[in-house]
């Protein structure tokens, strides 16, 4: 290599492949001065960047073209219903549950210096608002819509001598997977109105059952009868629209195809009485429609 000349590594085609190539013999088209190998190097570089960036800039585009226009597409085709459960009233506070007979849940309750976990048939969320509450469709949605059960399966965990969580939503023919997480005996037990009955002992930790509901049924009420204060409910819905309050007493059913639809909710706790336990609502593609349920006490003598 002469002197004051250069070489500069070039990758081919991106597999690897290196070749070296003096930069003396970079020319300008058309040019009839000599570039020195530095300018070359210079030049090289500058429209080797500029190529770089059009296309990082091109690529950027086209990802968020497609990302928006895949949005569009999702948002176009259903909406969502969006809501809150309010509770107006004395707020009755439920004292935690008591543990007992058994060593392993007395245990682990001691530890943390409570009696037991909560009981969870009354909740209370942020602003006067109802934990716990299921909030469905309960008409208006189309007779011929796919019924097929998501992959995916529900899981209800015994774990601390109580059901997590307390409310358990699944569709109809869809797995539920029921675990013990427990190093002590349950036993499952319920009787469905519309299913099958079942009972199952529960003996080793690790072991899960798998269930699944050929029927609608709204309250299912599971028990063990090992442990009494252990108690939860499962919905078993025919369609997804659903949704369960939480801490902040919302609600949100999304992917609702356009129409309108009479829209339920369901409470266990029978002292307490929505103001309206069905209302109507109208869903347009790519809005949110708000919706809003009232629980108070129900009078002495109901």
């Amino acid at each position: 290599m002469a002197n004051g000349e250069y070489r500069m590594t070039i990758d081919e085609g991106g597999g690897g492949v290196r070749t070296a190539i003096p930069t003396s013999q970079i020319a300008i088209r058309d040019s009839p001065f000599v570039i020195p190998p530095v300018w070359t190097e210079r030049l090289v570089d500058q429209r080797y960047n500029r190529a770089m960036s059009r296309i990082r800039h091109l690529s950027v585009g086209f990802i968020l073209m497609g990302c928006l226009i895949g949005c569009q597409q999702q948002t176009a085709t259903t909406g969502t219903i969006r809501g809150v459960v309010q509770y107006v009233g004395p707020t009755p506070m439920l004292k935690p549950i008591k543990v007992s007979g058994d060593p392993a849940c007395i245990r682990y309750w001691n530890a943390r210096e409570l009696p037991g976990p909560p009981d969870e048939r009354v909740l209370f969320g942020n602003n006067q608002t109802l934990q716990n509450v299921l909030v469905h469709i309960t008409d208006g949605l189309a007779e011929d819509r796919d019924k097929a059960p998501p992959k995916e399966p529900v899981v209800l965990r015994q774990i601390h001598c109580q059901y997590v969580p307390h409310i358990t939503v699944v569709q109809t023919n869809q797995a539920l997977h029921i675990t013990n997480e427990d190093e002590t005996l349950h036993n499952l037990f319920a009787v469905p109105r519309s299913n099958p009955a079942f009972g199952d002992g529960m003996p080793v930790k690790g072991q899960f059952l798998v269930k699944r509901y050929p029927n609608p049924e709204i309250g299912l009420r599971v028990s063990c009868s090992v442990h009494l204060w252990m108690l939860a409910y499962i919905h078993i819905l025919d369609h997804p629209y659903h949704d369960v309050t939480g801490e902040s007493g919302t609600f949100e059913i999304t992917n609702v195809p356009p129409g309108e639809y009479e829209l339920s909710v369901w409470h266990e706790f029978k002292r307490f009485k929505p103001d309206q336990e069905t209302i109507k609502v109208r869903v347009e593609a790519g809005k949110a429609t708000k919706a809003a349920f009232t629980y108070r006490v129900k009078p002495r003598g109901e």
